[in-house]
């Protein structure tokens, strides 16, 4: 006959039996991930810092490209130089431009240019017998340097073309290592101005980040028999000593013989969000890593503001869905690995033995118990099974922030905000024409987080504030439903979960307890 585990009903056709009444959540490990939104630098202010301002703003749009360009050498204060003084640098767009008269000339960056901290520059001018490269032109509009093209003089930071009349015809030494004067100035092949390219300049521009988290919740749902640990057979009337061992291995720490799922302990959690890091997608965003971003996974999700504002190499639709489902495979990995580590620790072994039996205490655990035949007449056979407890987790979506990171944090510091502050954080950090298309590319991002069911679902609401205005946030008392089912596919009952549900999965664990069918003999005994 077979023992009815208590607190359990039979699921039909399977070998767990079902929960009768649901326990409170078993553990719940918190993870977080970082999404890059993948805007391009010319979407931010130009005072932010990063590579783009460190480059200078171009009036063709975005940032100077000084891709293919040759390297030019400017002689700067020196008063040997045969040449036209009083050129200067421009803080703001990194550009040349003359400062003899009244006005510094229109600046790419906004404003007039900025002089602050430039040397005197001395530029050789209508000198046909000087080595380098002529033809470059003074602007009258902006008072900078350029080299006009075949079919474009180039964009004015003044508006329009550049205009070179009156201008005299320059001379730049150019590809000449050994020529005095201050080298890395650069030709912009937008604006075809001449502008300082400094050799140190920070690698990254400013950038956002959707900072999402995820926690992982389990249930212990089912529990049924395991393999077979022992038989021991009693005769009728019979008494015996009934020996438990179980095999610990040679290292029985909390992390290796308990798993997430079953405990919250802290060193089992760490383990487990270790592994959940190593075990992400990172590679699939080099901004999150790279722009100090420490979280579990990383990813990027080009928020498409238009072609030519959005570095978007990963859609939206794609990349913030892909980062989640990598930290959801992460998760299931996770598990496997601290359920194979804490099985390896819970075999058991079943046979009839007296305390003076031979064991390895520094690798096993040993009980005893009594066990009786009751019957005068009959034979016994117990058949001793160790119990399998099975745990359904739960991995979800409960809330998003967003991030704000820089190559150079004295230039503006990092933020990190809830979305409800969302609307103050792109005003600060943005040019205010991008900031209404930001904002509703990164609400659009989260109106279609994939669910479990490989449904887009939105996460985020608009809440009213003030007549005519509202605030972004996350969804309040957002919950998910799963269905359990038992083998056959038959609904048993339906489970709750906070935030948005992204991946569900069960795993069955060794339990430390055993469970047993008992045999009577058909037959009284001779």
């Amino acid at each position: 006959m077979t023992r009815q585990i208590p607190g359990a009903e039979q699921a039909s056709g399977s070998s767990m039996d079902i929960l009768k009444e649901m326990p409170l959540p078993v553990a719940t490990p918190i993870l977080d991930g970082f999404i890059s939104l993948g805007l391009k630098p010319e979407l931010f202010r130009s005072d932010l810092g990063g590579s783009g301002s460190a480059l200078g703003r171009c009036p063709a749009g975005g940032y100077h490209d000084h891709q293919g360009s040759r390297a030019y050498t400017l002689a700067v204060n020196d008063a040997a130089f045969k040449g036209q003084s009083d050129w200067r640098w421009c803080r703001k767009c990194q550009g040349l431009s003359f400062a003899a008269f009244a006005s510094a000339g229109h600046c790419s960056a906004g404003g007039l240019h900025d002089h602050e901290g430039s040397g005197d520059y001395a530029l050789v001018v209508n000198d046909g017998a000087a080595p380098g490269e002529r033809d470059w032109r003074w602007c009258l509009k902006c008072q900078g340097l350029s080299r006009p093209g075949e079919s474009s003089p180039g964009a004015c930071p003044a508006g329009g073309m550049h205009d070179h009349q009156d201008s005299g015809n320059y001379c730049l030494a150019v590809d000449n290592p050994s020529a005095p004067g201050q080298t890395n100035w650069k030709c912009c092949n937008k604006c075809l101005g001449l502008s300082f390219a400094p050799v140190d300049a920070p690698p990254l521009h400013p950038q956002l980040f959707l900072v999402e988290t995820y926690r992982m919740t389990s249930f212990r749902t089912a529990i049924g028999k395991g393999p077979q640990v022992g038989i021991v057979n009693l005769g009728p009337g019979q008494q015996t000593s009934i020996k438990t061992t179980m095999s610990l291995g040679s290292n029985h720490t909390s992390v290796d013989t308990t798993t997430v799922m079953e405990s919250q302990d802290q060193a089992v959690t760490q383990s487990f969000n270790a592994h959940v890091a190593n075990a992400s997608t990172k590679d699939s965003s080099v901004d999150s890593q790279t722009y100090r971003m420490d979280g579990h996974a990383h990813g990027s999700a080009g928020i498409g503001v238009g072609s030519t504002d959005v570095d978007a190499t990963v859609h939206v639709e794609g990349g913030g869905n892909q980062t989640r489902n990598s930290t959801s495979d992460a998760c299931e990995s996770a598990a496997d690995s601290q359920i194979a580590r804490t099985d390896a620790t819970r075999n058991q072994r079943i046979e009839a033995g007296t305390q003076s039996s031979s064991t390895d205490l520094k690798t096993t655990t040993e009980s005893f118990s009594i066990q009786n035949n009751p019957n005068p007449n009959r034979t016994l056979m117990i058949r001793y099974f160790q119990a399998i407890e099975e745990y359904t987790s739960f991995v979800c979506l409960v809330n998003v922030e967003v991030a704000f990171r820089t190559a150079n944090p004295k230039a503006a510091p990092d933020r990190q905000v809830p979305l409800n502050s969302l609307d103050n954080l792109l005003r600060e950090v943005l040019e205010p024409a991008q900031v209404v298309r930001v904002r509703d590319r990164i609400k659009r991002t989260l109106q279609i987080v994939t669910d479990f069911e490989d449904q887009p679902t939105a996460v985020v609401e608009e809440k009213p504030i003030a007549e005519g205005e509202t605030m972004l946030r996350f969804k309040k008392k957002l919950t998910s439903t799963y269905s359990l089912k038992d083998a056959n596919g038959v609904a048993v009952r339906d489970i709750s979960v906070d935030g948005l549900l992204l991946r569900a999965f069960q795993r069955r664990i060794r339990s430390r307890e055993v469970v047993s069918d008992l045999t009577v003999g058909e037959f009284n005994a001779v």
